[in-house]
């Protein structure tokens, strides 16, 4: 009886579990599954069945994923201001001309 027209919840509940009357327009009104029901076609009728929560493994992924590339960006950074530190501050070496052998 799910989605068929209905005067009040006990209609609903009579044929379906979970359902309630919902007034769609102020002149009708749908039998239609409560919060946290889904609606499961199944020959030859409708039922209500509970949601799927979702996993928080599904939401470890993409959080795992953020963190591996702060630290990798973090790490490149280190690495970068470690290599260019290094090349400002090299003492200068004298240039010896080995034809001539002294140095300038």
């Amino acid at each position: 009886m799910l989605d068929e027209q209905c005067y009040n919840d006990e209609e609903c509940k009579s044929s379906t579990n979970h359902t309630v009357c919902l007034e769609v327009t102020p002149t009708s009104s749908y039998c239609k599954c409560t919060t946290g029901y889904q609606a499961i076609m199944q020959s030859p009728y409708t039922i209500c069945t509970p949601l799927q929560s979702p996993t928080p493994s599904a939401h470890l992924s993409p959080l795992a994923s953020l963190a591996l590339g702060l630290v990798l960006l973090a790490g490149l950074l280190a690495f970068m201001l470690k290599l260019f530190s290094r090349a400002r501050n090299v003492p200068k070496r004298e240039r010896c001309v080995v034809h001539f052998q002294h140095c300038l």
